[in-house]
């Protein structure tokens, strides 16, 4: 879904009797565009956190000594120049810069792509996340090569372009305007407004609770045992 059509959504639904939705003609008021688009963005991230929607890969590199390995966009390649001494470990894919957006580490693989223990102190080869994403591998050499699977946010969305491409299932766009709409009316100071947000809430968590319950996220990890292989590591 396009950003454009979200809008016209919440204008035609939601905010079809605000004058922020332009009395349902379709647009919303130009003039509080940005302050909606700050509140889909707490919405999507919100769903990104609860749900597994956007599960990526990225590929390290160790260094020896260094035992903890942040996944944050300054430590990539392409990115690192933005901090002084920093020392990158990330592959930036097909030459972009990693954009990051980490919520949790899932999965490492080795090169050779086989999955290591996660978090078990009785396995001799297990690695660790003391934060949901930094990676900590207690005895690395330098040049280890490993693959990461996270779970990640979506991609911010920024006003000013109304073609932006919403990465979300027809499924959970329910749940989308209603998180939206409950942040819109939290923030007005009206007891009219407050009723609002309150049924926007629950809408909100009964809808997520149904996707739960039904598995309608079709929630799964991403198969990365041959990605070192499409890499050329092997």
């Amino acid at each position: 879904m396009l950003l454009a059509e979200l809008m016209r959504q919440l204008s035609l639904g939601v905010f079809s009797n605000l004058s922020l939705g332009m009395e349902g003609k379709g647009t919303i008021d130009p003039e509080r565009e940005e302050m909606v688009i700050h509140h889909v963005n707490q919405a999507l991230r919100v769903l990104h956190m609860r749900f597994e929607l956007v599960v990526e890969n990225v590929f390290i590199n160790t260094f020896a000594n260094m035992t903890l390995y942040p996944l944050r966009p300054q430590n990539s390649y392409m990115n690192s120049y933005k901090v002084k001494g920093c020392k990158p470990f990330i592959q930036d894919p097909y030459g972009c810069p990693w954009e990051g957006r980490v919520i949790k580490i899932l999965e490492v693989y080795d090169r050779f792509g086989v999955e290591l223990p996660l978090n078990d102190k009785d396995k001799r080869l297990s690695v660790f996340t003391p934060q949901p994403d930094v990676l900590e591998i207690p005895m690395p050499w330098a040049g280890q090569n490993f693959s990461v699977t996270y779970q990640g946010l979506h991609r911010e969305l920024v006003p000013g372009d109304m073609s932006q491409e919403i990465n979300l299932s027809a499924i959970m766009e329910p749940a989308l305007m209603a998180y939206t709409a409950y942040g819109i009316y939290a923030n007005m100071n009206t007891q009219e407004a407050l009723v609002r947000s309150q049924e926007q809430m629950a809408l909100y968590l009964s809808l997520v609770q149904q996707i739960e319950s039904e598995d309608l996220a079709s929630q799964s990890s991403a198969n990365v045992g041959n990605r070192f292989q499409d890499k050329g590591f092997i």
